[in-house]
């Protein structure tokens, strides 16, 4: 039987604990107001909810992965604003959009009353945040390790540079200076030496 990979399980348990979170938040709604149905019970009026939540989902993951490290390194910290407000913006008039394209209808009120959800634009924000700062942590310490590479690398080369300097210094001067020039009496000198030295004596011959 062929195992899945590592990052199979690691998004297999993303899922569940997603799923977990927007079940107990399913529940949590139909037991905080006496005007709300369980999901069970009705669960076309919690589509609306579950809509808001995947898009919050994604939003996390698109802010993760892409949009926070993008405009940090670009610094489009303008831009970075405005995303924010779009996204606090669609997750505010979710409930709305959701009425007016499917028809849906929210868990505690009828179709001609679904108003705006403060909590969705709060919830945008929040994954938002979450997102940002994680990525900035990942940034942050991505930086100090290539720092620290290349603080490294500059050690290295100084000391390759500091032994080599060292090797030159210890050469032999004597063989790779050339012999100095002498002076003609000085070669006079020599020769009438060599000449003493060679020539025989009266007494040999």
């Amino acid at each position: 039987m062929k195992k899945l990979p590592s990052n199979s399980y690691s998004w297999l348990i993303y899922l569940i604990a997603w799923l977990v979170l927007v079940l107990i938040q399913s529940i949590l709604i139909g037991q905080s107001t006496t005007t709300a149905t369980p999901f069970w019970e009705t669960p076309s009026h919690y589509l609306s909810t579950w809509m808001l939540d995947l898009f919050l989902i994604l939003t996390f993951y698109l802010n993760y992965y892409y949009v926070a490290g993008a405009m940090m390194r670009r610094r489009l910290f303008g831009g970075y604003v405005a995303f924010v407000l779009v996204i606090a913006a669609i997750a505010l008039f979710m409930p709305i959009i959701c009425k007016a394209l499917f028809g849906w209808q929210t868990p505690t009120e009828d179709l001609p009353s679904v108003s705006i959800s403060w909590l969705g634009a709060i919830g945008a924000i929040t994954v938002i945040t979450i997102g940002l700062a994680v990525r900035a942590l990942l940034e942050w310490l991505k930086l100090n390790k290539l720092t620290s590479e290349q603080r490294d690398e500059l050690i290295k080369l100084r000391n390759e540079w500091t032994v080599l300097k060292g090797q030159a210094k210890g050469e032999d001067p004597t063989s790779s200076t050339p012999e100095p020039a002498r002076r003609p009496e000085d070669l006079h000198a020599k020769e009438t030496a060599d000449t003493k030295h060679i020539s025989p004596k009266a007494s040999d011959l």
